[in-house]
């Protein structure tokens, strides 16, 4: 497992995991978590729609892990795009420290 330091000096945990998002409308669409915190995580695959400052709402789906997503594209290079969430809290932490758990499985 290799550590990388965020932009915002959180921990960012590789992963290189593939992934499913569960997309407003009933759509699906697979991406690969390149890395991720508790602030955000960085996709590569992400939708071609996903652009730089706008705000998406999806659930992360990874074997019976499901992680309710609202974030921002901080950036977006070729097919990776990096997001900041937007909920916060101990509840949304937690959510994101059990997905973490199963995608380390």
């Amino acid at each position: 497992m290799a550590l990388n330091l965020g932009v915002r000096g959180e921990v960012r945990i590789r992963l290189d995991k593939r992934v499913t998002l569960e997309l407003p409308f009933g759509r699906r669409h697979h991406a690969q978590v390149e890395n991720l915190s508790l602030g955000g995580m960085c996709l590569r695959g992400a939708p071609s729609s996903w652009q730089k400052g706008g705000e998406v709402r999806f659930t992360l789906t990874y074997h019976e892990e499901a992680l309710p997503i609202d974030a921002r594209i901080s950036w977006r290079e070729d097919d990776a795009a990096g997001l900041a969430f937007l909920a916060g809290g101990e509840e949304q932490d937690q959510k994101v420290q059990r997905l973490l758990r199963r995608l380390l499985d």
